[in-house]
């Protein structure tokens, strides 16, 4: 065969690059970047997530890793009260690592595009109930909650990211730890705050 008999099947000459768009200073945090997230280790007050250590709680979401301090049985971390957190507690919620909470620690997945199909919520060592309250506020937005202990919840996640599917996840560490200073909330020999 020689070159003059081979045909060429495309007419196409590639067309130079316009100049590539701006950079925006700005970042969405909330659209969906290229790769998936997956937890690759769990510790007693803090989560492996892309090689890096992360203390106290995580919200997963479209491929986004957001730091998530939340009160734990109705203790905030040393810094102050969480002021989007309720005042009194609902009797299902008394003793839980949900006391004391309203809406406000999930309000982030109102804005959130694409809306995850499923959240996969780690309540710590042990699976606790959402209360009900939250749980019709969550579906709401249009998401199916899945609630168990931390360890279960981050296999979960990280099963059903890999199977494609639109997921997000809150987890709090086993031993309730701030997200913001990296220190225990509650003691775990009393379940107290630590002087």
């Amino acid at each position: 065969m020689t070159a003059s008999s081979i045909r060429s099947y495309s007419n196409n000459t590639p067309k130079p690059m316009d100049d590539p768009p701006a950079s925006s200073p700005m970042l969405n945090m909330l659209t969906t970047p290229v790769g998936a997230v997956t937890v690759s280790a769990v510790g007693t007050s803090s989560f492996t997530v892309r090689n890096t250590q992360h203390l106290g709680g995580l919200i997963l979401l479209n491929g986004s890793v957001l730091l998530w301090d939340t009160p734990q049985f109705g203790i905030q971390a040393n810094e102050g009260p969480f002021t989007g957190v309720g005042v009194t507690s609902e009797a299902e919620s008394v003793g839980s690592v949900f006391d004391t909470w309203t809406e406000a620690p999930f309000k982030l997945f109102e804005f959130a595009h694409p809306v995850p199909e499923i959240l996969v919520v780690g309540t710590g060592a042990t699976m606790h109930l959402m209360p009900v309250h939250l749980r019709k506020y969550l579906n709401g937005l249009g998401m199916q909650i899945e609630i168990m202990s931390t360890r279960h919840a981050a296999s979960t996640y990280n099963l059903l990211t890999q199977e494609g599917r639109k997921v997000a996840a809150a987890l709090l560490p086993v031993v309730p730890t701030s997200a913001r200073t990296g220190l225990p909330i509650v003691s775990v020999q009393t379940g107290k705050k630590p002087t």
